[in-house]
């Protein structure tokens, strides 16, 4: 196959674009005439965004807490009240610690404690993936990150995206 020839041409803000042995120029006309449209996005690293996942964690446990007392009336106020919360910087020293992605635990601690955690296995690596999670896990992840008390707790550009790739 001949590699195409692409381009640009001076002062008309146009390109070039030569396709040998195309079989529909019509199609690829359309193709490229069309409009795109390019973004730049702040990308995050694990390490970054580990504190607000720990602070996140500590709000759906709080709320999760609050709805129970809530739905059962016999819990005591001390234990509705009881803090959830953990240190990021505890999490993060520990994120070697974290069990597999199949896991529902997280460093020993249970998934009433860790509801967020406990079924987001924070990477341990300095790259844009924040986390892994099973698929069957993914929508109750998106629950909790659409909430407002959560999405308050993230910078505002932050997006996230669920990638299928599995780890070896």
């Amino acid at each position: 196959m001949v590699q195409p020839n692409i381009q640009r041409l001076e002062n008309s803000g146009r390109i070039l674009v030569e396709l040998p042995g195309v079989k529909e120029p019509e199609r690829v006309r359309k193709l490229l005439q069309g409009t795109a449209n390019l973004e730049f996005w702040t990308t995050y690293t694990a390490k970054d965004m580990a504190p607000y996942m720990v602070q996140a964690n500590s709000i759906i446990a709080e709320l999760l807490k609050q709805e129970t007392a809530a739905q059962a009336p016999e819990t005591t106020e001390q234990q509705a009240t009881q803090s959830a919360g953990v240190d990021s910087t505890d999490i993060v020293s520990r994120m070697g610690e974290v069990q597999g992605p199949d896991s529902t635990a997280v460093a020993g601690n249970d998934a009433k404690n860790y509801p967020l955690l406990s079924i987001l296995q924070i990477s341990e690596y300095n790259t844009p993936v924040i986390g892994m999670a099973q698929s069957y896990d993914t929508a109750r992840i998106n629950k909790f990150l659409q909430m407002p008390q959560i999405r308050s707790v993230f910078p505002r550009d932050v997006k996230f995206m669920w990638g299928i790739k599995r780890s070896r």
